[in-house]
């Protein structure tokens, strides 16, 4: 299960078909593909596990089980762990 790490803040803005996110205390901003947004979007509303991501992505795609979104919403999940924007939780 993954959240947003508490010590970040971000303010996301659109751009057509991009997003940007100015991350507070850093002041650096990133630029993001829609995607890339509506997948962060999912972690603010509340922690969820990667497979609800999924789910809820590929609904609002109107995909069905798809290995190359999959594989896309994986490497975007990865990227904001890397940037330290999801932290991993334990559930109960």
């Amino acid at each position: 299960m993954f959240r947003p790490s508490p010590i970040i803040e971000l303010h996301w803005r659109d751009w057509g078909g991009d997003s940007v996110a100015l991350e507070a205390s850093s002041g650096q901003i990133f630029r993001f593909d829609p995607l890339a947004a509506a997948v962060m979007a999912c972690f603010e509303e509340a922690p969820r596990y990667f497979e609800d991501v999924m789910r809820e992505v590929g609904s609002d795609l109107g995909a069905g089980p798809d290995p190359m979104l999959r594989e896309t919403v994986h490497a975007i999940v990865e990227e904001f762990r890397r940037l330290g924007w999801l932290e991993s939780i334990m559930s109960r």
